[in-house]
């Protein structure tokens, strides 16, 4: 920073940091009626900008950044980088120092020392800048103060500002397409059934049909734009509820993705199903398999889930039965169907609880602790467990969350991928109309010390937020993978 003598008594530099959906990164530099253009390339590992303002004798000079929704800005640093002056006596520099916001001063000339050829450079000892922390995915704005002795003017000053991705979730889009009370939004799958090199949406909504709640599932091909209109509806019987779970997997491996969707039935006097639709270029209403409840009355179908338990190359399903009791109450049975070109309707593993177990409330599948195998994790009245996928599965759980000792009611979870990059997947858990996100790990640290994150709620949500979750991969094409959440009660 160049100091000489002149009127200008105190410089004030305003960081001003805002996040705008669908604005390119630009800067400006405003002094007075002037404006400098300072582009900020964003890249995916983040940038970094020196900015330089020259207020020349003007009282106040701004900064203004604008950055793209899918990056944070993270830290900002605000720095002197004096030219000492030459000069005599009374002119020379005293007591200047640098503040940010509250006034603590962080850096500043002290005493009035000649150096060499007559130029001020003791400086105080103190840090010659300060890194400044914004919330992630916030406004805000930072204040830099300098004070200067009287009568000196500033020719310069720097900003420099570091920028990097957003690493935790934040809202993209929202979608509301349904109304009056089919709970449309209930569940949520995305694949490419078609085989088109498209994302298709599946779309559930189990209590169309007020009356009956026959239920329905809806079919959006994915393409170049957006399409309202379904591709494909699937309905249900009377009282079946068709698409209160919807899955979009491969269990046969070929080029099409298939679709699952679970009709409970929850009259009591019908059993439970889970239908398992082939994909193609034209999929049909019919299905190509049906899984079947085993007790009536179970809840055979209230939660299903995909992986590759056994790395074979085909896709699994597991079905809960929360409802299941067997020879006691409430134990609640988790059923897993392995893949292949013709899967068995028969369950390859059979789960079963204790008593208020309740296990299978929801299901959901990733690999949490990192060793290549499909996992499911297993949500019950009073924990969340893990069923850690093998060549060989057996029936052995390992509890990861323990939602009584917590003092929380988990009502479904659902693998979001790997959101935050670090190597493992992670799960959404809904804890009434509130998203927790548990961050996978390695395994002794998943089952020993889990940590985990609150997601940000939206502006008019209900106490339904969260009621589902599917991932997306990477959506936006920024090197993390998104993940879109339903709120049925919007």
């Amino acid at each position: 920073m160049k100091i000489e003598a002149g009127r200008l008594a105190c410089i004030v530099i305003t960081a001003l940091v805002l996040l705008s959906a669908g604005q390119l990164p630009a800067g400006r530099v405003d002094v007075g009626a002037q404006s400098v253009g300072r582009p900020l390339p964003l890249t995916p590992e983040g940038y970094s900008k020196n900015v330089y303002l020259h207020p020349g004798e003007r009282r106040n000079g701004s900064f203004e950044l604008i950055i793209p929704r899918e990056a944070s800005a993270i830290n900002v640093t605000l720095s002197l980088r004096p030219v000492p002056l030459e000069g005599t006596g009374d002119l020379y520099l005293k007591n200047v120092t640098f503040n940010v916001g509250s006034g603590r001063a962080l850096w500043g000339f002290i005493g009035t020392d000649i150096g060499m050829w007559g130029r001020q450079d003791t400086f105080y000892g103190g840090p010659k800048e300060v890194t400044l922390t914004l919330g992630k995915g916030e406004e805000g704005s930072l204040e830099a103060y300098l004070k200067l002795p009287k009568n000196a003017t500033v020719l310069s000053a720097q900003v420099e500002l570091s920028c990097e991705r957003r690493r935790e979730p934040f809202i993209t889009y929202t979608y509301q397409g349904f109304t009056g009370n089919e709970r449309g939004g209930f569940s949520l799958a995305v694949g490419d059934v078609n085989g088109d090199g498209f994302t298709d949406f599946l779309v559930g909504s189990p209590d169309y049909g007020v009356m009956y709640r026959n239920g329905r599932a809806q079919l959006f091909f994915g393409g170049s734009g957006i399409d309202l209109t379904p591709d494909l509806t699937l309905l249900g019987s009377m009282g079946e509820m068709l698409g209160y779970g919807a899955l979009i997997c491969s269990f046969d491996s070929d080029r099409y993705d298939d679709l699952v969707v679970s009709a409970p039935s929850r009259t009591g006097s019908t059993y439970g199903t889970v239908k398992c639709y082939r994909g193609s270029t034209s999929p049909s209403t019919t299905p190509t398999f049906t899984f079947r409840e085993e007790e009536m009355g179970s809840g055979f179908g209230l939660s299903v889930a995909t992986g590759d338990f056994n790395s074979d190359g085909y896709d699994d399903v597991a079905v809960g039965a929360p409802d299941y009791d067997g020879n006691s109450t409430n134990r609640g049975a988790i059923y897993i169907y392995l893949g292949g070109i013709s899967p068995d309707t028969s369950p390859d593993l059979r789960v079963v609880g204790e008593a208020g177990d309740r296990y299978g409330v929801s299901l959901t599948a990733g690999d949490f602790d990192g060793d290549g195998y499909d996992d499911l994790a297993i949500l019950g009245s009073e924990e969340a467990c893990v069923l850690f996928g093998n060549t060989t599965l057996d029936s052995n759980l390992s509890v990861v969350y323990n939602l009584s000792s917590a003092g929380i009611t988990g009502y479904n979870i659902e693998c979001l991928g790997d959101i935050n990059g670090d190597g493992y997947d992670d799960v959404g858990m809904n804890t009434g109309g509130v998203v927790l996100i548990v961050w996978g790990a390695d395994r002794t640290t998943l089952l020993n010390s889990p940590s985990s994150t609150i997601l940000p709620v939206p502006r008019g949500a209900s106490s339904q937020f969260g009621t589902s979750m599917t991932p997306l991969g990477d959506f936006d094409r920024d090197g993390l993978n998104d993940f879109a959440v339903g709120d049925p009660g919007a």
